[in-house]
């Protein structure tokens, strides 16, 4: 039988957190600054980092249910637990995850409690699957060689019919974000039933890095299956799912957000 996924809970830290707070999008966002958690990014790279992402945040994620596909070290967790009702992460890399949970660990008690952070990848099946574990925020789901292995490690992976009947707050989904390095093109199929019926928000990092202009154009076209609205990350313009060109934004590829109504 599989093993029930690492939750942030049942980590040990080695260190007393040294919290440290950044200003990002309105929101005093408190990391670790003594480990390894990114402290050096955080405090150099992080208020420049993704703002137009941010400003969609800042639109949809206030007082929502939040699902995180992709949490990293938690520049993304860390700013939705200050002003979501909830968030349940997933982050697949023991290093990320690792360093997510010290970031975490140093936020006050009311903070923590609104994160559900799993060690964890989102499939179409509950099954072991080999992750790279860098740390970085280009970890990724493949196959890998033998010669490959060196710094791959066993990352369990589950359904979203499995995180349902786990935490029954995602009953109550208002926003989930997916940034999987090239995995949307599994995860966003998976999610079509619970999407159609819980009706959130979607916003979704296409990565033309990793997967082919097919498979991004699948991805696409799966995304206009179930929402009525697709845009581009200003909230403004309609998404051109014929674009010939996936690239752009801070990450080298482009964003979708998804919605059931027509934004003003």
């Amino acid at each position: 039988a599989l093993q029930k996924p690492r939750l942030c809970v049942s980590m040990r830290l080695s260190v007393q957190p040294l919290p440290q707070m950044v200003s990002k999008a309105g929101v005093d966002v408190t990391y670790e600054q003594a480990g390894g958690g990114g402290a050096a990014w955080f405090w150099q790279g992080y208020r420049e980092w993704e703002q137009a992402s941010f400003q969609v945040f800042e639109r949809f994620v206030p007082q929502q249910v939040v699902l995180d596909i992709g949490a990293w070290i938690g520049p993304t967790v860390l700013w939705e637990a200050k002003v979501a009702k909830h968030v349940v992460a997933l982050e697949p890399s023991i290093k990320a995850f690792r360093a997510c949970c010290a970031n975490l660990a140093a936020n006050e008690d009311d903070v923590q409690s609104r994160v559900t952070l799993l060690n964890a990848a989102l499939d179409g099946q509950d099954r072991m699957v080999q992750y790279s574990n860098k740390g970085d925020s280009e970890d990724r789901m493949q196959a890998y060689s033998e010669k490959q292995r060196a710094g791959v490690v066993d990352a369990r992976a589950v359904t979203i019919e499995y995180l349902r009947a786990s935490y029954p707050i995602l009953e109550k989904v208002g926003f989930v974000k997916v940034d999987a390095e090239g995995y949307e093109r599994v995860i966003v199929p998976s999610l079509r039933q619970f999407l159609r019926e819980k009706r959130p928000v979607l916003f979704v990092s296409l990565h033309p890095a990793v997967l082919s202009k097919e498979q991004i154009k699948a991805v696409v076209q799966e995304l206009k299956l179930v929402f009525p609205f697709l845009w581009e990350v200003d909230m403004m313009t309609p998404f051109d799912t014929e674009r010939s060109d996936f690239g752009g934004g801070s990450h080298g590829g482009t964003d979708v957000l998804c919605t059931w109504t027509r934004l003003a």
